[in-house]
């Protein structure tokens, strides 16, 4: 970005920015690779799951137009902290992004008073009931 920038003599004279660069790639990557970020991601857990011997439950929704809509990851020492200390704090308004997807986190509290991840949720939000 900064090599077309000095070619064409400053910013203002450029009508596209880093993150325009950015998407162009993403697109091209698609086209060659035919798959998806989020269908890579989901790839590379569930071979992770596979290559760990099923040591993970992974469950993912998606909606009509197959767009990730929830993806929930457990791993056997969260399963279990949770059936031995059992209370969830589930708080689904942390840290949403631009795509409208928060990180779920579910927590509790151990014997010894210490905050534990249970586990963890990438949840899409739908904004349609403030419409």
């Amino acid at each position: 970005m900064n090599v077309i920038v000095n070619i064409h003599g400053g910013n203002d004279k450029v009508n596209f920015n880093v993150q325009h660069v950015r998407n162009v790639i993403r697109d091209e990557r698609k086209k060659i690779f035919d798959i998806s970020d989020v269908q890579a991601g989901l790839d590379l857990l569930h071979r992770l799951n596979e290559e760990s011997g099923s040591k993970y439950f992974i469950r993912t929704e998606v909606d009509e137009d197959n767009h990730l809509k929830c993806l929930v990851w457990i791993d056997l020492r969260c399963l279990m902290a949770y059936q031995n200390f059992g209370d969830v704090i589930f708080d689904r308004a942390y840290r949403i992004n631009r795509y409208a997807v928060s990180f779920v986190p579910f927590t509790g509290v151990n014997h010894h008073y210490q905050s534990m991840i249970f586990r963890f949720a990438l949840m899409r939000v739908n904004f349609s009931y403030l419409a």
